[in-house]
């Protein structure tokens, strides 16, 4: 019998495990990038596949506060806006009493139209059947109607033409009452009652160190421990063949509760006390830890 000295398809080659420890890292991009063409750097977070099948998303600007937009991106989103309003309009039969041509010169108008917007998007933006345009969309697209035509028929835009919307606030602030509030706070103590009335009142200091008092509130002691009592004594049914129910109640802390029984005919005849534990309550043996 010969044997072989060639290696096998089937050997296996034995490198040092901390072969290249001393060789510096050649990261060339951030996590997160694809490494694409043989480059060094991280694997994509997302497969290349998936990441194209998600598609680009929407807008920067969309999902953002209205009123943050830049103005970099504001003709965009004016123009997005107006063409999904044109959709809108049309999709859902709206008239002139439910939005009007002038809807982008009230802010109201916008605010809920591009809420309403971004909603829309949100609802659809998976791409697979849900139930989210029926339970989420749709109801609110009924109210979201309502509150358009309300903001209309405040204006009267539709029967009038355009009405400007107010340049100032339709109230005016006393700055005094206003910097008391903003500056102020509101603090809550927890105080022990004493055997006796006792009166409370808080006290604040200025930033001058004047000190002020507020109103006096009157303290009751603690309630007085009643005597036990019980109440309700009762036969409540009848009903088992070879038993019946009794019920009381017992008024106060009590420390223990049972039934007791005799035979006897009354007076000074002696008790058994009954011992089924489920009719009875004793003190308490939980353990407080």
């Amino acid at each position: 019998m010969s044997t072989s000295t060639e290696p096998s398809a089937t050997d296996w080659t034995v490198e040092p495990f901390n072969a290249d420890e001393d060789s510096p890292d050649t990261w060339t991009q951030d996590a997160g990038t694809s490494t694409g063409g043989g480059g060094g750097g991280l694997p994509a977070f997302l497969d290349p596949v998936i990441e194209a099948e998600l598609g680009a998303g929407p807008p920067e600007w969309m999902g953002i506060r209205w009123r943050e937009i830049s103005a970099e991106h504001k003709p965009a989103a004016w123009t997005a806006m107006r063409q999904w309003v044109d959709w809108f309009v049309r999709e859902y039969q709206l008239n002139t009493s439910q939005i009007t041509e002038c809807w982008f010169e009230h802010s109201d108008i916008v605010a809920e139209l591009y809420a309403g917007m971004c909603a829309e998007y949100k609802i659809w933006e998976e791409g697979t059947p849900g139930l989210g345009a029926m339970t989420t969309w749709h109801p609110h697209v009924q109210a979201m109607i309502v509150r358009l035509a309300a903001m209309v028929d405040k204006r009267q835009c539709h029967i009038t033409g355009h009405q400007d919307d107010p340049a100032d606030l339709a109230f005016t602030y006393n700055q005094d009452r206003w910097a008391r509030i903003r500056d102020g706070l509101t603090a809550t103590v927890e105080v022990p009652r004493e055997r006796i009335n006792g009166r409370w009142r808080p006290v604040v200091v200025a930033r001058g160190g004047e000190v002020i008092t507020g109103r006096e509130i009157l303290v009751g002691p603690a309630a007085a421990v009643e005597a036990v009592q019980i109440t309700g004594t009762t036969l409540l049914s009848g009903a088992a063949a070879n038993s019946v129910q009794l019920r009381h109640t017992t008024q106060g802390a009590a420390a223990e509760s049972y039934w007791e029984q005799t035979t006897g005919p009354g007076g000074g005849d002696s008790w058994t006390r009954h011992t089924d534990p489920e009719a009875e309550t004793g003190p308490d043996t939980t353990d407080p830890k």
